[in-house]
Protein backbone atom coordinates (compact mmCIF):
# COMPACT_ATOMS: atom_id res chain seq x y z
CA UNK A 1 0.00 0.00 0.00
CA UNK A 2 2.64 2.45 1.04
CA UNK A 3 4.60 1.24 -2.03
CA UNK A 4 1.88 2.15 -4.36
CA UNK A 5 1.76 5.88 -2.86
CA UNK A 6 4.79 6.28 -3.08
CA UNK A 7 4.83 5.56 -6.88
CA UNK A 8 1.74 7.89 -7.15
CA UNK A 9 3.16 10.55 -5.66
CA UNK A 10 7.13 10.91 -7.63
CA UNK A 11 5.10 8.68 -10.87
CA UNK A 12 2.73 11.19 -12.14
CA UNK A 13 1.95 8.99 -15.43
CA UNK A 14 1.29 6.53 -13.00
CA UNK A 15 -0.52 7.79 -10.23
CA UNK A 16 -4.14 6.49 -11.70
CA UNK A 17 -2.98 2.66 -11.79
CA UNK A 18 -1.08 2.98 -8.45
CA UNK A 19 -4.13 4.57 -6.78
CA UNK A 20 -6.19 2.01 -8.29
CA UNK A 21 -3.68 -0.95 -6.66
CA UNK A 22 -3.87 1.05 -3.49
CA UNK A 23 -7.42 1.22 -2.99
CA UNK A 24 -8.01 -2.40 -3.63
CA UNK A 25 -5.59 -3.02 -0.78
CA UNK A 26 -6.93 -0.80 1.68
CA UNK A 27 -9.95 -2.11 1.20
CA UNK A 28 -8.86 -5.83 1.72
CA UNK A 29 -6.97 -4.81 4.49
CA UNK A 30 -10.89 -3.84 5.87
CA UNK A 31 -11.83 -7.36 5.76
CA UNK A 32 -9.50 -8.56 7.01
CA UNK A 33 -9.85 -7.23 10.40
CA UNK A 34 -11.28 -8.58 13.77
CA UNK A 35 -14.82 -7.87 14.85
CA UNK A 36 -15.37 -5.52 17.23
CA UNK A 37 -16.41 -7.77 20.23
CA UNK A 38 -12.95 -9.58 19.92
CA UNK A 39 -10.20 -9.57 22.32
CA UNK A 40 -7.72 -7.53 19.78
CA UNK A 41 -10.29 -5.44 18.46
CA UNK A 42 -9.97 -4.53 14.75
CA UNK A 43 -6.52 -5.83 14.36
CA UNK A 44 -5.99 -7.22 10.98
CA UNK A 45 -4.88 -10.76 10.95
CA UNK A 46 -1.42 -11.50 10.62
CA UNK A 47 -1.53 -15.46 9.72
CA UNK A 48 -4.14 -16.85 8.03
CA UNK A 49 -4.07 -20.78 7.25
CA UNK A 50 -7.64 -20.31 4.97
CA UNK A 51 -5.58 -18.83 2.35
CA UNK A 52 -2.37 -20.58 1.86
CA UNK A 53 -1.86 -21.13 -1.39
CA UNK A 54 -0.72 -24.44 -1.95
CA UNK A 55 2.95 -25.20 -2.43
CA UNK A 56 3.41 -21.99 -1.56
CA UNK A 57 6.76 -20.84 0.13
CA UNK A 58 5.80 -19.87 3.76
CA UNK A 59 2.74 -21.88 4.02
CA UNK A 60 3.47 -23.96 6.89
CA UNK A 61 3.77 -20.19 8.92
CA UNK A 62 0.63 -19.25 8.39
CA UNK A 63 -0.63 -23.22 9.50
CA UNK A 64 1.25 -22.91 12.59
CA UNK A 65 0.99 -19.65 13.80
CA UNK A 66 -3.13 -19.15 12.78
CA UNK A 67 -4.83 -17.24 15.67
CA UNK A 68 -2.00 -15.45 16.71
CA UNK A 69 -1.40 -11.51 16.29
CA UNK A 70 2.34 -10.33 15.39
CA UNK A 71 1.26 -6.84 16.56
CA UNK A 72 4.00 -5.17 14.43
CA UNK A 73 1.75 -5.45 11.65
CA UNK A 74 -1.61 -4.10 12.75
CA UNK A 75 0.60 -1.36 13.53
CA UNK A 76 2.32 -0.61 10.08
CA UNK A 77 -1.87 -1.66 8.93
CA UNK A 78 -3.02 1.25 10.83
CA UNK A 79 -0.38 3.43 10.18
CA UNK A 80 -0.97 2.53 6.04
CA UNK A 81 -4.59 3.21 6.23
CA UNK A 82 -3.88 6.74 7.76
CA UNK A 83 -1.89 7.42 4.96
CA UNK A 84 -4.13 6.50 2.47
CA UNK A 85 -6.67 8.65 4.42
CA UNK A 86 -4.42 11.58 3.93
CA UNK A 87 -4.36 11.16 0.19
CA UNK A 88 -8.17 10.05 -0.43
CA UNK A 89 -9.87 11.85 2.62
CA UNK A 90 -12.15 9.30 3.24
CA UNK A 91 -13.32 8.79 6.21
CA UNK A 92 -13.84 5.05 6.73
CA UNK A 93 -9.77 4.37 6.09
CA UNK A 94 -8.80 7.14 8.90
CA UNK A 95 -11.98 5.04 11.73
CA UNK A 96 -10.18 2.10 10.99
CA UNK A 97 -6.67 3.27 12.20
CA UNK A 98 -7.95 4.68 14.94
CA UNK A 99 -9.76 1.57 15.87
CA UNK A 100 -6.43 -0.27 15.33
CA UNK A 101 -4.75 2.30 18.16
CA UNK A 102 -7.50 2.33 20.42
CA UNK A 103 -7.25 -1.69 20.77
CA UNK A 104 -3.74 -0.50 21.12
CA UNK A 105 -4.38 1.62 24.09
CA UNK A 106 -6.36 -1.21 25.83
CA UNK A 107 -4.07 -3.53 25.00
CA UNK A 108 -0.67 -0.81 26.61
CA UNK A 109 1.19 -2.73 29.09
CA UNK A 110 1.70 -0.54 32.16
CA UNK A 111 5.51 -0.41 31.44
CA UNK A 112 4.52 1.58 27.92
CA UNK A 113 4.83 -1.02 25.16
CA UNK A 114 2.46 -3.78 24.26
CA UNK A 115 3.95 -8.17 23.40
CA UNK A 116 5.03 -8.80 20.69
CA UNK A 117 2.61 -11.64 20.05
CA UNK A 118 -0.96 -11.97 21.18
CA UNK A 119 -3.48 -14.91 20.88
CA UNK A 120 -6.83 -13.51 18.73
CA UNK A 121 -9.23 -15.55 20.97
CA UNK A 122 -8.34 -13.76 24.04
CA UNK A 123 -5.12 -11.27 23.76
CA UNK A 124 -3.07 -13.76 25.83
CA UNK A 125 0.97 -13.55 25.22
CA UNK A 126 1.92 -16.13 22.91
CA UNK A 127 5.15 -15.31 24.31
CA UNK A 128 7.48 -12.75 26.57
CA UNK A 129 9.28 -10.81 23.89
CA UNK A 130 8.11 -7.16 23.93
CA UNK A 131 7.35 -5.15 20.61
CA UNK A 132 9.68 -2.70 19.31
CA UNK A 133 8.10 0.74 19.98
CA UNK A 134 8.69 2.69 16.84
CA UNK A 135 5.85 0.92 14.38
CA UNK A 136 3.28 1.72 16.82
CA UNK A 137 4.31 5.10 17.44
CA UNK A 138 4.14 6.62 14.45
CA UNK A 139 0.24 5.11 14.12
CA UNK A 140 -0.09 7.11 17.78
CA UNK A 141 1.39 10.35 16.83
CA UNK A 142 -0.05 10.52 13.06
CA UNK A 143 -3.52 10.08 14.73
CA UNK A 144 -2.49 12.60 17.52
CA UNK A 145 -1.73 15.26 15.05
CA UNK A 146 -4.80 14.22 12.57
CA UNK A 147 -7.52 14.35 15.45
CA UNK A 148 -5.81 16.47 18.13
CA UNK A 149 -6.87 13.97 20.66
CA UNK A 150 -4.98 13.73 23.67
CA UNK A 151 -4.89 9.59 24.07
CA UNK A 152 -2.92 9.37 21.65
CA UNK A 153 0.12 11.27 22.39
CA UNK A 154 -0.29 9.98 25.76
CA UNK A 155 -0.05 6.54 25.01
CA UNK A 156 3.23 7.79 22.62
CA UNK A 157 4.79 9.42 25.57
CA UNK A 158 4.60 6.16 27.58
CA UNK A 159 6.51 4.34 25.02
CA UNK A 160 9.12 6.03 24.18
CA UNK A 161 9.98 6.47 27.94
CA UNK A 162 10.13 2.46 27.98
CA UNK A 163 12.28 2.44 25.00
CA UNK A 164 14.29 4.92 26.19
CA UNK A 165 14.86 2.55 29.66
CA UNK A 166 14.99 -0.56 27.97
CA UNK A 167 16.49 -0.37 24.62
CA UNK A 168 18.29 3.07 24.24
CA UNK A 169 22.19 2.39 24.80
CA UNK A 170 25.15 5.17 26.35
CA UNK A 171 26.57 5.76 22.77
CA UNK A 172 22.92 6.45 21.32
CA UNK A 173 21.87 3.24 19.59
CA UNK A 174 18.76 1.43 19.86
CA UNK A 175 18.76 -2.29 20.58
CA UNK A 176 16.09 -4.64 18.87
CA UNK A 177 14.94 -6.25 21.87
CA UNK A 178 15.72 -5.45 25.53
CA UNK A 179 16.08 -9.20 26.28
CA UNK A 180 18.54 -10.02 23.62
CA UNK A 181 22.06 -10.57 23.21
CA UNK A 182 22.45 -9.45 19.62
CA UNK A 183 23.14 -5.35 19.94
CA UNK A 184 21.64 -4.35 16.53
CA UNK A 185 17.78 -3.09 15.53
CA UNK A 186 15.79 -4.25 12.52
CA UNK A 187 16.06 -2.18 9.95
CA UNK A 188 12.61 -1.14 9.04
CA UNK A 189 11.82 -0.22 12.67
CA UNK A 190 14.69 1.60 13.23
CA UNK A 191 13.56 3.69 10.45
CA UNK A 192 10.10 3.99 11.49
CA UNK A 193 11.62 5.61 14.97
CA UNK A 194 13.88 7.43 13.73
CA UNK A 195 11.33 9.08 11.04
CA UNK A 196 8.47 9.40 14.18
CA UNK A 197 11.18 11.03 16.17
CA UNK A 198 12.47 13.55 13.68
CA UNK A 199 8.75 14.55 13.02
CA UNK A 200 7.38 14.45 16.18
CA UNK A 201 10.17 15.10 18.81
CA UNK A 202 9.31 17.84 20.27
CA UNK A 203 6.03 16.52 21.31
CA UNK A 204 7.82 13.75 23.03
Amino acid sequence: LMAMLEMARFFPDRRERAMQIARAEADYLLTVMQPADAALAHFPLTYDASRVIPGGRDGWMAKDYDGQSMNVYPAHVGAELVAFYEVTKETKYLDAAKKIADTFIRQQLPCGTWYLKQYLKDAKPVCPNLLIPGDVMQLLLDLNRITGERKYLDAAVGLVRWGRINMERKNGAWINDPNAQWRGITVFSQTSLGKTLVTFGDDL
